[in-house]
C-alpha cells in the first residue's frame, strides 16, 4: 500500500487548487494494476501548462512528492524521463523509481508509457490531453498502472483517489502561480 500509494502520485504529481480546481481524481483497482483519472482546470494559458508539464529535468519543482526527475535522452517527440518520489500514506512511507518513454503528439498530447524493468513497475500508460478553455487550460489525465509492489486490494484504491487529490491541490497551485520549469 505505501508504495503503491507513493509511486502513482509520484508517478502524476500534477495540479490541484488556487483558483483551478481539481474536477475529477480518482484511483480503481483493476485485475492487473490501477486506473487513475484525473481532470483539472487550471488558469495558466495551455502553451505554459504544457511548457511546466514538459520540462522534464524540472518536474520534481512542480510537487513536493517527486524528489527527482531527470532526463535521460532525447530524440524529440521522444524523450526517457527517470521520476525519484517519495510519499506517505498514514505511516506508510516509500521511495519509488519509474521510468518513462514519453511522446509528445503532434496533437499537443502527451504519451507515455513505463519502461518495464526500469523502476518499480511492471508496465503502465499515461495520456495527458490539453484542452484551451476561457479561463485557462484543462487537463485530463487517464493512467493504467503496474505496481511491481504489492498493494493492499480492499483500501488501496480508496488510499490512492485521497493522495492523488491531494497532490494535485499542490500542484496545481505551482502551475498557477509559475514556480515550477
Amino acid at each position: 500500500m505505501r508504495a503503491a500509494a507513493a509511486a502513482l502520485v509520484g508517478l502524476l504529481a500534477l495540479p490541484g487548487a488556487q483558483a483551478g480546481e481539481v474536477l475529477r481524481a480518482e484511483a480503481q483497482r483493476s485485475s492487473d494494476g490501477y486506473t487513475l483519472t484525473l481532470a483539472l482546470r487550471v488558469e495558466a494559458p495551455l502553451e505554459q501548462v504544457r511548457a511546466r508539464l514538459t520540462d522534464y529535468a524540472n518536474l520534481h519543482r512542480l510537487n513536493d512528492t517527486l524528489r527527482a526527475s531527470t532526463l535521460l535522452e532525447a530524440r524529440p517527440p521522444v524523450f526517457r524521463v527517470r521520476l525519484v518520489s517519495h510519499a506517505c500514506v498514514l505511516a506508510f512511507c516509500a521511495t519509488l523509481v519509474q521510468e518513462q518513454e514519453v511522446t509528445e503528439l503532434s496533437s499537443g498530447d502527451i504519451a507515455a508509457r513505463l519502461v518495464p524493468g526500469a523502476g518499480d513497475f511492471r508496465g503502465g500508460t499515461l495520456l495527458w490531453r490539453f484542452t484551451p478553455v476561457e479561463a485557462g487550460t484543462e487537463v485530463a489525465m487517464h493512467a493504467h498502472l503496474q505496481p511491481d509492489f504489492w498493494v493492499p486490494p480492499v483500501i488501496g484504491a480508496w488510499l490512492l483517489t485521497r493522495k492523488l487529490r491531494q497532490e494535485a491541490r499542490q500542484t496545481l497551485v505551482a502551475l498557477e502561480q509559475g514556480r515550477a520549469p
